[in-house]
């Protein structure tokens, strides 16, 4: 998470007021509700992608930048995209280039994946996807290669 929880919730109906505010929205007095859960909730994210001399690094985009920031681990996915986020960089080894994954929940729970690559991808992720999905590990796949 980028900030305490605390921080959080004291900061979002200033940032909602400050957009409102911008987009020349009159601004009403904002009351904040705080979710129930506040870890492993989320059941979908979004990924970005880079294959470097070093590897392929799987992480978020820094704030107003396409630099990725490699994450160990999401704290506020579910266990199950959680797992699938951690599964990306070696099913994605050997491949060139650069692209996103979406992740979410599909048929029991189970991650479903689309990914879209710029570049080359290594023969063996077609091969892995398809295993993943008839071992029950993933709901399902699809691949978009751009260019």
């Amino acid at each position: 998470m980028h900030i305490d929880l605390d921080t959080q919730r004291s900061a979002r109906p200033t940032i909602v007021g400050d957009e409102m505010h911008r987009a020349g929205v009159p601004v009403p007095e904002i009351e904040s509700h705080p979710a129930e859960q506040t870890l492993r909730y989320r059941a979908r994210a979004r990924l970005a992608i880079l294959a470097t001399p070093r590897g392929i690094v799987v992480g978020f985009r820094a704030p107003r930048s396409h630099r990725v920031v490699p994450v160990d681990t999401c704290q506020v996915l579910v266990p199950e995209l959680d797992e699938a986020r951690g599964e990306l960089a070696a099913w994605l080894a050997g491949s060139v280039g650069a692209g996103e994954a979406s992740l979410c929940r599909g048929h029991r729970g189970r991650p479903a994946i689309h990914l879209a690559w710029e570049g080359t991808l290594n023969p063996r992720v077609f091969a892995h996807a398809e295993q993943q999905v008839d071992r029950g590990r993933w709901a399902g796949v699809s691949v978009l290669l751009e260019g």
